[in-house]
């Protein structure tokens, strides 16, 4: 994981960077990664929680900018 960006509920984080070419959603209180996102062709590079944490975006090393809900 070389990206890492929390939602101000204290619960949220989101996860990415891996060489697996995922995002990961993941709840604190119990540990568990709830959805993961699969778009992006290469690395993440940028993650972060926007609208208030409606909206997830990312970049990555294949060039794109992604928006996951």
């Amino acid at each position: 994981m070389a990206q890492l960006a929390y939602l101000s509920d204290g619960i949220h984080i989101v996860s990415g960077g891996d060489d697996d070419e995922t995002i990961k959603l993941w709840n604190t209180s119990n540990g568990f990664c709830f959805v993961i996102f699969s778009k992006h062709a290469s690395t993440a590079t940028g993650l972060e929680f926007v609208s208030n944490g409606q909206f997830i975006v990312s970049s990555s090393f294949d060039g794109t900018v992604r928006t996951f809900d």
